[in-house]
């Protein structure tokens, strides 16, 4: 294992699904640790399935873990989240902070769930995210977008946009 290069590590972590299992996976050894930080390109948290492992955890929780988990790599360029509740805009404009440079996907939702209505999402969310240089697809899932000119805005590498 000591042999295995660190690019093929990150790409392993890359396909796991759950951040939390990512977060673990990279606490083995230094090479692993040095893999999520440098490597990790894709983050995915899918909470719809019945068996996932952030059932137990509370909004605030998961938000925390993946404000660290994403502050602590340095190349993500896909980044998929699916949750039950949605996520506040600070923490969703920290994570396009650090980002911002990498991040060419970015899909972001709620579960589906017809007695909760769409989360709204404030305007500065896609301010930021109009900023990014390098972002070429938005897909925002049951999100409200609130308080935009689409007229006026403008993602300069957007090739796909889905609302």
């Amino acid at each position: 294992m000591e042999d295995f290069p660190v690019q093929v590590i990150g790409t392993i972590l890359s396909h796991i699904a759950a951040v939390k299992q990512v977060v673990r996976a990279s606490g083995t050894c230094r090479k692993w640790r040095e893999a999520a930080h440098n490597h990790l390109q894709t983050m995915r948290c899918d909470c719809r399935k019945s068996s996932s492992v952030y059932k137990s955890l509370t909004t605030a929780r998961l938000e925390m873990l993946f404000t660290e988990t994403i502050l602590q790599t340095s190349r993500l360029q896909d980044l998929y989240i699916l949750t039950q509740e949605g996520f506040s805009a600070g923490v969703i404009i920290s994570w396009l902070l650090h980002a911002r440079s990498s991040l060419h996907i970015l899909r972001y939702g709620l579960m589906v769930r017809s007695f909760i209505r769409p989360r709204r999402l404030h305007a500065s969310v896609l301010d930021r995210i109009g900023k990014m240089s390098c972002l070429e697809i938005l897909e925002l899932f049951r999100i409200q977008v609130m308080g935009v000119e689409f007229t006026v805005q403008s993602w300069p590498s957007l090739v796909s946009l889905i609302l």
